[in-house]
């Protein structure tokens, strides 16, 4: 207990906010700022999709960048769950006992184009369009038979 609400105060000296607390013990934040570090790992998402990470050592601290783009539920202290919550990019950090990074990744989140695409081609058949996902929203690419289309 005297661990936790030490880190609670060391994040809340350091600009960081909790998120929530696992049953592990582990501390999920958000970070405002963080000194640059080589990402160890690189993920792409779509909204609303999530991926397990499994992580090379045991975890102390795990957060995000820009809790708005993706979050983080501990699954144990080598295994993370990262959820993504809206278009963007952010970046993931795991910390050991010693506050070494034992994991970073650079997370981009995309609009899933697959429902999307289905409804234009039976909206529109003869369309000959492609969809891509980019962190601002939406490129839609293409010709059609009529401007009505």
């Amino acid at each position: 207990m005297n661990k936790i609400i030490t880190t609670l105060v060391a994040a809340a000296s350091l600009g960081l906010t909790p998120l929530a607390l696992a049953t592990t013990g582990l501390l999920v934040t958000t970070a405002a700022a963080q000194e640059t570090v080589t990402a160890t790992g690189a993920m792409t998402l779509q909204v609303k999709k999530g991926e397990l990470v499994q992580l090379p050592a045991p975890a102390a601290s795990v957060f995000v960048a820009d809790p708005a783009v993706a979050d983080v539920q501990v699954a144990s202290q080598r295994a993370v769950f990262v959820l993504g919550m809206s278009a963007g990019s952010t970046t993931l950090f795991a910390l050991g006992e010693d506050d070494s990074v034992i994991f970073s990744a650079e997370i981009v989140v995309e609009q899933s184009v697959d429902e999307i695409s289905a409804l234009i081609a039976e909206e529109f058949p003869h369309a000959d369009v492609t969809l891509r996902s980019t962190p601002a929203g939406l490129v839609v690419n293409g010709s059609v038979a009529t401007p009505t289309e």
